[in-house]
């Protein structure tokens, strides 16, 4: 999937040599890419307690991303999970179907989706679209970037998304909308404070989320094997009751330190659960 023989430009080299410091693309590591977030984060003044859209903008546009969309192909894990979700798609889309990948980035699973399932449409959902990545996207003709979802799709992936954003409940609710009835939505969240740009505000739905889901009218039906991806479908079409939703958003913020505290203090005893 990696390909090398795209013609850089010289400022994209010289701010991806900039980032790397001395440094080869394949002797980074995962938290290596995540300081490096870091220092653009800071450097595009963004402010992970009340990030404002101006800053986030120019952050998800900074060439840190393609620094990231590059490393994940060469990161053995990253790929993994992708084609997993490939697989698993080829397996329940049929041919003549659409797929939508919501904050694709680099546009590598997209790749993948069209290189495995010629057949299937994919539309890329992403504000702040590479370059490097666009110019990966052009072998596929199944495969485009949209500035907004039209659906009905037949699957919505959303992949370490929902982290970055300001409200993953609105978001997952506007995603079901561009999803058909019979449709599944693919969805793989890090709630985890792996770097800034996993905003604070949403780390508490590491335990809620599946919860939440159920709220929205979801019943999980799949686990991709050996990661966290889960396969939802919708189990009945529903007008969220947000005031009602907002109220449980508040709880779960508020319990997140209290359900972390027990659940440490119960894996000793073997005594833990599934969020």
């Amino acid at each position: 999937m990696t390909q090398g023989n795209e013609e850089w430009l010289p400022e994209e080299r010289r701010q991806i040599e900039r980032l790397l410091a001395g440094r080869s693309r394949e002797s980074l590591t995962v938290q290596d890419m995540w300081a490096l977030m870091d220092g653009a984060w800071a450097e595009c003044g963004c402010d992970d307690r009340t990030p404002d859209e101006a800053s986030l903008l120019r952050f998800y546009a900074h060439p840190v991303w393609t620094l990231n969309g590059l490393f994940i192909e060469g990161h053995a894990q990253s790929m993994e999970h992708r084609r997993k979700i490939a697989d698993w798609i080829r397996a329940h889309v049929g041919q003549g179907g659409g797929v939508l990948d919501y904050g694709g980035g680099f546009g590598t699973l997209a790749r993948m989706v069209a290189q495995a399932s010629p057949g299937i449409r994919v539309d890329i959902l992403e504000p702040s679209p590479a370059r490097l990545g666009v110019e990966r996207l052009r072998p596929f003709p199944n495969v485009r970037i949209v500035s907004s979802a039209k659906g009905p799709y037949d699957a919505v992936v959303c992949l370490d998304v929902l982290e970055h954003v300001g409200d993953p409940l609105g978001e997952t609710d506007r995603l079901l909308r561009v999803l058909k009835d019979e449709g599944s939505l693919v969805m793989g969240n890090a709630f985890l404070p792996m770097t800034k740009c996993h905003l604070p505000a949403n780390l508490h739905f590491l335990y809620t989320f599946g919860w939440f889901m159920a709220r929205l009218g979801l019943r999980r039906t799949d686990r991709l094997e050996g990661t966290h991806i889960v396969v939802y479908r919708i189990a009945r079409r529903t007008a969220p009751d947000w005031a009602r939703l907002r109220r449980w958003e508040q709880w779960s913020r508020r319990a997140f330190p209290l359900i972390g505290m027990l659940r440490r203090a119960l894996k000793p005893w073997g005594l833990n659960y599934d969020r």
